[in-house]
């Protein structure tokens, strides 16, 4: 007998958790602002808070909560008035078209989910602390006798809070609208990934989705935070990873079948999105596979 299998979505994954602390603006010696390619989500415990996120002013109060959007800038209105809040922050780094929807929306928490919230802060902060000083990194590590089981678990929790939070504050509007635009997504990213070879331009993308180029910029700034073109080298680089790690290709054949025209542009740009040479990957790759 056939049994009905119901495919259910990873609608927001946690990749991984970068921060997980408590700054009282009473005391916080650093107020000139900061930015960062993850979102930051912070709730004020107490007091307020006066903050600019993207050169829009915002304020705080306390049992309202707030997610930073990636790339943006966000720092003290007034820098010589720090407010009287104290901001519990965690941050960390999603892909979720969910997330958008969320972005820069102030959010007056119930009293079960501020305690849910608040949980949530101290197991992190048990489970994780400060990276040394000598590491010359910012963030945090895991304790030494923070379990796998444990870690696995803060994720997959953090994961349904901020799923709880979509559909319980997002207005059922934007939620349709939202789905319209992850669909429109999803369509523009089988596109691209059919044509990995190729050098797609915005014109030829524009035309596949039949929207405007300030649509298409628009839609991939807030569902990727990044431009079309970037998107599509992000998907390409992903790619080179993979065939990287297969081990079959070399670098030249690779960067050849991702359509890049010479192995020194594919080698800068690689490592302009990841942060390593193609070589310096393939190394990590192998130790982390022989350490497996």
């Amino acid at each position: 007998m056939a049994y009905i299998r119901t495919e259910v979505a990873d609608i927001i994954t946690v990749r991984s958790i970068i921060t997980i602390h408590e700054i009282d603006l009473r005391t916080f010696n650093t107020i000139n602002g900061e930015s960062h390619n993850f979102p930051e989500l912070i709730y004020l415990r107490e007091g307020f808070s006066d903050m600019l996120i993207g050169g829009i002013p915002f304020r705080l109060e306390a049992g309202q909560i707030l997610l930073v959007p990636p790339n943006a800038f966000h720092g003290p209105v007034d820098p010589n008035c720090r407010g009287t809040g104290v901001h519990t922050i965690f941050s960390f780094d999603s892909d979720s078209p969910l997330l958008p929807a969320l972005y820069n929306r102030i959010i007056t928490l119930s009293k079960d989910k501020i305690l849910q919230y608040l949980a949530l802060i101290e197991k992190g902060m048990g489970l994780f602390e400060s990276a040394p000083p000598n590491s010359k990194q910012s963030g945090m590590v895991r304790r030494d006798e923070a379990e796998d089981y444990a870690v696995l678990a803060l994720k997959k929790q953090w994961e349904l809070f901020l799923a709880s939070l979509y559909y319980d504050y997002v207005p059922a509007a934007l939620i349709k609208r939202q789905r319209q635009k992850e669909k429109m997504l999803a369509d523009f990213t089988v596109y691209l990934k059919a044509h990995l070879h190729e050098k797609v331009t915005l014109s030829q993308m524009e035309r596949h989705l039949g929207v405007s180029r300030s649509t298409l910029r628009r839609l991939v700034s807030e569902l990727c935070g990044c431009s079309p073109i970037n998107y599509f080298l992000e998907l390409k680089f992903k790619e080179a990873k993979r065939l990287i790690g297969e081990g079959a290709l070399t670098f030249t054949e690779i960067a050849d079948r991702l359509g890049f025209e010479t192995i020194h542009y594919f080698s800068r740009q690689f490592k302009k999105h990841t942060g390593y040479s193609p070589r310096e990957y393939s190394k990590q790759y192998t130790q982390k596979t022989h350490s497996d």
